[in-house]
Protein backbone atom coordinates (compact mmCIF):
# COMPACT_ATOMS: atom_id res chain seq x y z
CA UNK A 1 0.00 0.00 0.00
CA UNK A 2 1.38 3.37 -1.03
CA UNK A 3 0.20 6.66 0.49
CA UNK A 4 0.94 9.64 -1.77
CA UNK A 5 -0.40 12.89 -3.13
CA UNK A 6 -2.63 12.49 -6.19
CA UNK A 7 -1.37 13.12 -9.71
CA UNK A 8 -3.29 14.15 -12.83
CA UNK A 9 -3.65 10.54 -14.01
CA UNK A 10 -5.60 9.77 -10.79
CA UNK A 11 -8.50 12.03 -11.78
CA UNK A 12 -10.95 9.33 -12.92
CA UNK A 13 -10.19 6.97 -10.06
CA UNK A 14 -10.45 9.77 -7.50
CA UNK A 15 -13.76 10.85 -9.02
CA UNK A 16 -14.89 7.23 -8.67
CA UNK A 17 -13.95 7.22 -4.98
CA UNK A 18 -15.71 10.55 -4.40
CA UNK A 19 -18.80 9.26 -6.19
CA UNK A 20 -18.83 6.04 -4.15
CA UNK A 21 -18.35 8.04 -0.96
CA UNK A 22 -21.15 10.53 -1.61
CA UNK A 23 -23.65 8.46 -3.56
CA UNK A 24 -23.39 5.02 -2.09
CA UNK A 25 -21.79 5.13 1.31
CA UNK A 26 -23.16 8.37 2.78
CA UNK A 27 -26.55 8.18 1.16
CA UNK A 28 -27.28 4.46 1.56
CA UNK A 29 -25.24 3.40 4.55
CA UNK A 30 -25.34 6.36 6.93
CA UNK A 31 -28.22 8.78 6.46
CA UNK A 32 -31.80 8.02 7.36
CA UNK A 33 -34.76 8.96 5.17
CA UNK A 34 -35.44 11.85 7.59
CA UNK A 35 -31.97 13.42 7.26
CA UNK A 36 -31.10 12.51 3.66
CA UNK A 37 -32.92 15.52 2.14
CA UNK A 38 -30.59 17.94 3.99
CA UNK A 39 -27.56 16.66 2.10
CA UNK A 40 -29.06 16.01 -1.33
CA UNK A 41 -27.70 17.96 -4.29
CA UNK A 42 -29.67 19.26 -7.24
CA UNK A 43 -26.94 17.91 -9.54
CA UNK A 44 -24.55 15.70 -7.53
CA UNK A 45 -22.52 14.58 -10.56
CA UNK A 46 -21.82 18.20 -11.51
CA UNK A 47 -20.92 19.06 -7.92
CA UNK A 48 -18.61 16.05 -7.63
CA UNK A 49 -16.76 17.08 -10.79
CA UNK A 50 -16.34 20.61 -9.38
CA UNK A 51 -15.18 19.16 -6.04
CA UNK A 52 -12.64 17.04 -7.90
CA UNK A 53 -11.14 20.17 -9.47
CA UNK A 54 -10.87 21.70 -5.98
CA UNK A 55 -9.08 18.57 -4.71
CA UNK A 56 -6.38 19.12 -7.32
CA UNK A 57 -5.97 22.77 -6.32
CA UNK A 58 -3.16 22.78 -3.74
CA UNK A 59 -4.23 26.26 -2.60
CA UNK A 60 -7.57 24.83 -1.47
CA UNK A 61 -6.90 21.27 -0.31
CA UNK A 62 -4.23 18.92 0.93
CA UNK A 63 -5.00 15.45 -0.42
CA UNK A 64 -3.48 12.02 -0.01
CA UNK A 65 -4.55 8.83 -1.75
CA UNK A 66 -3.96 5.19 -0.92
CA UNK A 67 -2.85 3.05 -3.85
CA UNK A 68 -2.80 -0.73 -4.07
CA UNK A 69 -1.14 -1.75 -7.34
CA UNK A 70 -2.68 0.62 -9.86
CA UNK A 71 -5.96 1.05 -7.97
CA UNK A 72 -6.82 3.87 -5.61
CA UNK A 73 -8.41 2.41 -2.49
CA UNK A 74 -9.03 5.52 -0.42
CA UNK A 75 -8.33 9.20 0.09
CA UNK A 76 -8.27 11.93 2.69
CA UNK A 77 -8.69 15.63 1.98
CA UNK A 78 -8.09 18.50 4.34
CA UNK A 79 -7.78 22.25 4.32
CA UNK A 80 -6.42 24.91 6.60
CA UNK A 81 -8.77 27.44 8.16
CA UNK A 82 -7.27 30.50 9.81
CA UNK A 83 -8.84 32.36 12.73
CA UNK A 84 -6.46 35.24 13.61
CA UNK A 85 -8.68 36.38 16.49
CA UNK A 86 -8.44 33.00 18.28
CA UNK A 87 -5.69 31.56 20.46
CA UNK A 88 -5.84 28.36 18.42
CA UNK A 89 -5.63 30.27 15.18
CA UNK A 90 -4.76 27.71 12.51
CA UNK A 91 -7.10 24.77 12.10
CA UNK A 92 -6.33 21.64 10.13
CA UNK A 93 -9.79 20.62 8.92
CA UNK A 94 -10.42 17.10 7.63
CA UNK A 95 -12.98 17.60 4.89
CA UNK A 96 -13.38 14.10 3.38
CA UNK A 97 -11.98 10.72 4.37
CA UNK A 98 -12.98 7.51 2.64
CA UNK A 99 -11.69 3.96 2.30
CA UNK A 100 -13.26 1.66 -0.28
CA UNK A 101 -15.12 -1.33 1.08
CA UNK A 102 -12.89 -4.39 1.20
CA UNK A 103 -9.95 -2.22 2.27
CA UNK A 104 -11.40 -1.01 5.57
CA UNK A 105 -10.04 -2.13 8.95
CA UNK A 106 -6.59 -2.73 7.45
CA UNK A 107 -4.90 0.43 8.73
CA UNK A 108 -5.23 2.37 5.47
CA UNK A 109 -7.36 5.09 7.02
CA UNK A 110 -4.82 5.53 9.80
CA UNK A 111 -1.97 5.85 7.26
CA UNK A 112 -3.90 8.49 5.32
CA UNK A 113 -4.69 10.33 8.55
CA UNK A 114 -1.05 10.28 9.64
CA UNK A 115 0.08 11.67 6.28
CA UNK A 116 -2.40 14.53 6.49
CA UNK A 117 -1.52 15.26 10.13
CA UNK A 118 2.20 15.46 9.24
CA UNK A 119 1.34 18.03 6.57
CA UNK A 120 -0.84 20.02 8.98
CA UNK A 121 1.99 20.06 11.52
CA UNK A 122 4.48 21.15 8.87
CA UNK A 123 2.17 24.07 8.02
CA UNK A 124 1.83 25.16 11.66
CA UNK A 125 -1.72 24.04 12.47
CA UNK A 126 -2.64 24.49 16.13
CA UNK A 127 -5.53 22.01 16.22
CA UNK A 128 -7.68 19.65 14.16
CA UNK A 129 -11.36 19.67 13.32
CA UNK A 130 -13.83 17.71 11.22
CA UNK A 131 -17.54 17.29 10.95
CA UNK A 132 -19.51 14.08 10.78
CA UNK A 133 -23.13 13.13 10.29
CA UNK A 134 -24.73 12.54 13.70
CA UNK A 135 -26.10 9.21 12.44
CA UNK A 136 -22.62 7.94 11.50
CA UNK A 137 -21.96 6.26 14.86
CA UNK A 138 -19.13 4.11 13.50
CA UNK A 139 -17.17 7.16 12.34
CA UNK A 140 -17.94 9.09 15.53
CA UNK A 141 -16.59 6.22 17.64
CA UNK A 142 -13.45 6.09 15.50
CA UNK A 143 -12.88 9.85 15.79
CA UNK A 144 -13.28 9.63 19.57
CA UNK A 145 -10.57 6.94 19.62
CA UNK A 146 -8.32 9.36 17.72
CA UNK A 147 -8.86 11.92 20.48
CA UNK A 148 -11.49 14.17 18.90
CA UNK A 149 -14.04 15.68 21.28
CA UNK A 150 -17.63 16.62 20.50
CA UNK A 151 -17.72 20.39 20.05
CA UNK A 152 -20.99 21.57 18.48
CA UNK A 153 -24.30 20.09 17.51
CA UNK A 154 -26.11 21.36 14.41
CA UNK A 155 -29.81 20.57 14.31
CA UNK A 156 -32.09 20.70 11.29
CA UNK A 157 -35.85 20.53 10.82
CA UNK A 158 -38.24 20.28 7.93
CA UNK A 159 -40.52 21.95 6.96
CA UNK A 160 -39.90 25.54 7.91
CA UNK A 161 -42.62 26.35 10.44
Amino acid sequence: MIIRKPVASDRQQLLGLCTEFHKKYDREAVLSTETLPFSEHKDLDKDLRADLEDLFDENKFIVFVAEDGNALTGFIAGKINEYPEKVLDKEGFIDDWFIREGYRSKGIGRLLYQALIREFKKRGCTHLALDVFAENKLAIDYYHKLGFKDYTIVMKKRPVS
